[in-house]
């Protein structure tokens, strides 16, 4: 019986350290890689079983550290860590709670439990997002893209020669955007930086230099669409920045500076 009892546990605690740290990351738009989230709930499982056995496994500081074990696990070299920290212990929090609350014992109350806890720890994100973030329509003659951009404060960028507002994007986001000719360019193999790709495209195109908060700095390759519409309202003078990355910021496809 006890050791159905430790099976039981380790994967309940599994089910649900993998389910919130895949809800903190889809809440703070982190790429979800699946091996790492499992990995990290592995951990989780384990010191919940060790806890069992051990009363000092129980204390406090022993409990923040296997918590900052799996979230380095699950999302280490991510950005926006310690925000994601914040949701993923407030989360755990809000579980902890409902857990006792429904004394919960089968699958469908444990799915119901995470399912709250994820909609509660929602709730700020949505409204947040109503002042950080943008709907954009961008069109071409030869197609038109939907974009949520993530209003970054700190993005200057702009184009140089006209001084227009620059919202970035993937390049894969932007590419219905293009021409025939601009898309084969952009798909054809090796490393041509933006310079040597603006030669092949040629009028109609701009680089836009850009440097991050690392220090870090590049050309960006750059289009005109004829027309951006952001949140409902026509924009003139804006261009497109194509990112060799795409963009996953909060939820947003796409980045943009404040006007």
């Amino acid at each position: 019986m006890r050791v159905l009892y430790i099976d039981s546990l380790f994967m309940f605690e599994f089910a649900a350290d993998y389910t919130m740290l895949w809800a903190s990351g889809k809440l703070c738009g982190k790429r979800r890689k699946t091996l790492k989230l499992a990995a990290a709930a592995l951990i989780g499982a384990a010191y919940s079983v060790a806890a069992v056995f051990s009363a000092f496994a129980t204390a406090l500081p022993i409990k923040l550290c296997i918590s900052a074990l799996m979230l380095v696990t699950a999302y280490g070299g991510e950005r926006g860590l310690a925000r994601l920290s914040g949701v993923f212990f407030i989360m755990n929090a809000v579980f902890a709670g409902l857990t006792m609350a429904l004394n919960i014992h089968t699958v469908r109350a444990l799915l119901l439990s995470l399912a709250i806890s994820a909609g509660i720890c929602a709730i700020p994100f949505r409204f947040a997002g109503r002042k950080e973030r943008a709907e954009l329509i961008m069109r071409s003659e030869y197609g038109e893209v939907k974009l949520t951009a993530f209003i970054d404060s700190g993005n200057k960028l702009r184009e140089p020669i006209s001084g227009g507002h620059v919202i970035v994007s993937g390049e894969k986001r932007l590419e219905p955007l293009l021409s025939p000719r601009a898309r084969s360019v952009l798909r054809s193999p090796g490393d041509a930086g933006a310079a040597d790709r603006l030669l092949k495209l040629g009028a109609g195109y701009r680089l836009i230099p850009y440097r991050t908060v690392g220090s870090e700095s590049g050309l960006l390759l750059a289009f005109k669409p004829d027309e951006v519409i952001i949140n409902g309202k026509k924009k003139e003078g804006i261009w497109a920045a194509m990112s060799p990355a795409e963009i996953n910021m909060c939820g947003c496809d796409a980045l943009i500076g404040e006007e």
